[in-house]
């Protein structure tokens, strides 16, 4: 296990990156909208 003071700030930017994916696809699965994505209403 690394220490993440130690890391670079690229590196840093892509662990949160990863964390931000992960984040949005776990929602997405359980269908919690993120408040910012665009909501479509069904028209029947």
């Amino acid at each position: 296990m690394k220490n993440l003071a130690e890391l670079t700030q690229e590196e840093k930017d892509k662990i949160n990156v990863d964390l931000s994916a992960s984040g949005i696809a776990y929602k997405e699965r359980l269908n919690m909208p993120d408040g910012n994505s665009v909501q479509y209403l069904k028209t029947e």
